[in-house]
């Protein structure tokens, strides 16, 4: 059976699947799209959670959740319904289900006298930032008043190091909101080994985390050699790329915010070692599923720095012993570090994500300055408030059961460490194979 077919048969399954958001002819957005077939946006912006299905060689092999208000490529239109993708998912949905009749209202009305300033909204997407900053424009209240301003559309840039002794490639993506108010920190996303993973910036899992809390984000293709050892070369690579960001941007702050590290296989392994290398640098980090990390003694900062350390119970045996040494001895000191086993899990990293999110957000929330610590000019960032072991709340890796630790009269160094109740359930949720 060829692999064309098995792309025709999967393609039909998904149309069949999600049928039910087939647009009735009539509705404002299909009048719409038959009216200007000529001004279909290169994306949409979502009004409602979708599925996207990630297909290879015609086959279903996983799924990522774009939520409401995230950003899509409109990939192809047929009569009543749009398809829609992130990379390599796609999804079949109907047009009212997003902003495309604001979209083609916007592009098909007469020009105004004089043209007001573009929102966030209706913009169409930069391809990379100016070579200099751009005029100031109206900044556009997000739909969500909490969300913070934008003036326009997402800014985004490309850099690449010179290769070095210990690595052949060190290339990074930027991608930001265009806010009015300093960036507060930035989130690192870190390809397995050898790979290409700039596109990450597109999930729009990780933009609407970036967009709540006034983040950035910047994805890395790190190849060859070392690379996976920050402060053989990489590192400075990656604090090249923030520099030239931060001019690029007009947002001076890039390169000296938080960070928080997310990384699968090799790329947990350069967050872990990043960490080590610069722990004041960084926020929280991911380590999910690696095998090979540095043997260095986390100091006082480093166990001080939120950690999330996942592996898969069904993976090599040599990745399982690294990560839980790894985390056992640092834990045993009084880091604050969870282990999250994966029931029946190999090297694969479909259901990953969205725990380090709901990690990352309680670290967020607990240790982001208040907004008004930053000056609208500022050029570095306000302290991170500390974390502290206790309160917290733990995790037992037999029982899975979790509890607050503050109510214990000794510390539990062989149970998971989590920020907050919200993290201690998603921990059990996964843990226990949910």
């Amino acid at each position: 059976m060829s692999v064309s077919f098995l792309s025709r048969v999967a393609f039909l399954v998904l149309l069949v699947s999600t049928g039910s958001h087939a647009q009735e002819p009539g509705s404002p957005a299909w009048t719409q799209l038959q009216q200007h077939p000529n001004t279909w946006p290169a994306q949409v912006r979502l009004k409602k959670d979708e599925q996207l299905v990630i297909l290879r060689d015609g086959q279903q092999v996983g799924t990522i959740g774009a939520p409401d208000d995230s950003m899509v490529q409109l990939l192809s239109v047929d009569a009543t319904t749009l398809r829609v993708g992130v990379g390599a998912a796609q999804a079949s949905i109907a047009p009212d289900d997003t902003d495309l009749a604001e979209r083609l209202a916007a592009a098909s009305a007469p020009p105004a006298a004089p043209a007001p300033a573009a929102s966030a909204t209706n913009a169409p997407p930069k391809p990379a930032l100016p070579a200099s900053p751009a005029p100031p424009v109206a900044a556009t209240a997000p739909a969500d008043a909490s969300l913070p301003a934008v003036s326009g559309a997402p800014l985004q840039a490309d850099f690449e190091a010179p290769p070095g002794d210990a690595y052949k490639k060190a290339a990074f993506h930027f991608w930001s909101p265009a806010y009015v108010q300093p960036l507060r920190g930035l989130i690192i996303l870190t390809p397995g080994n050898n790979g290409d993973g700039r596109g990450m910036t597109q999930d729009p899992a990780w933009q609407a985390l970036a967009r709540k809390y006034g983040l950035g984000l910047i994805a890395s293709c790190l190849q060859g050699g070392d690379y996976q050892r920050p402060e053989l070369g990489t590192g400075e690579a990656f604090r090249a790329a923030r520099g030239h960001f931060a001019e690029q941007s007009g947002h001076p702050e890039v390169a000296t915010v938080p960070l928080l590290l997310w990384g699968i296989s090799a790329g947990g392994q350069w967050d872990y070692n990043y960490m080590l290398w610069r722990p004041d640098d960084v926020m929280a980090f991911v380590v999910n599923k690696g095998g090979y990390y540095e043997d260095g003694d986390p100091d006082s900062h480093a166990r001080q720095t939120p950690g999330l350390f996942i592996l898969g119970q069904a993976d090599e045996a040599f990745r399982i012993e690294a990560i839980t040494r790894i985390w056992s001895a640092g834990r045993s000191a009084g880091a604050l570090w969870a282990l999250a086993p994966q029931p029946g899990s190999g090297h694969e990293f479909s259901k990953t994500g969205p725990l380090a999110r709901v990690f990352f957000e309680a670290v967020l929330k607990a240790r982001l300055p208040d907004p008004g610590a930053l000056s609208p000019d500022a050029t570095d960032g306000a302290a991170l408030k500390p974390m502290q072991e206790n309160p917290g709340w733990l995790g037992n890796l037999t029982t899975h059961e979790v509890h607050d630790d503050s109510t214990d009269a000794e510390m539990d160094h062989t149970a998971a460490w989590l920020p907050d109740e919200t993290t201690a359930q998603a921990w059990k949720v996964f843990v226990s194979g949910g």
